[in-house]
């Protein structure tokens, strides 16, 4: 498939300090725990423009982190289950304007 790991291993599984990399250039780095995504890490996939820096559990987003669009939209804030969660910011980092501040639910917006 082109990938490429390069970390700790325990029970043939991906865990400990690793790099997973995509053959279009995407890759994740960080914390793995049994094959997954776990603990502190960054995402950079390059078919998306998307990278998240921050926290991991089970292989989703979760706990704080900063997830940038390849449009220049930045979150940063709390995430739960892969999903906007908790209080946090959406900045322009184009322009430095705040988009939105406060508090959202399960990928939702709570004014």
């Amino acid at each position: 498939k082109g990938e490429v790991y390069e970390g700790n291993f325990k029970n043939g599984l991906f865990h400990g300090k690793g790099k997973h990399s995509y053959s279009d250039g995407s890759y994740y780095e960080g914390n793995f725990k049994n094959d997954k995504r776990h603990g502190f890490g960054i995402e950079n996939n390059k078919s998306t423009g998307i990278i998240y820096r921050g926290e991991w559990q089970d292989g989703c987003m979760n706990g704080e982190g900063t997830y940038i669009q390849n449009n220049g939209i930045k979150y940063v804030g709390g995430f739960k289950n892969c999903k906007l969660h908790g209080r946090g910011i959406v900045i322009d980092t184009d322009t430095g304007d705040v988009l939105q501040k406060g508090s959202w639910n399960n990928g939702y917006f709570n004014n």
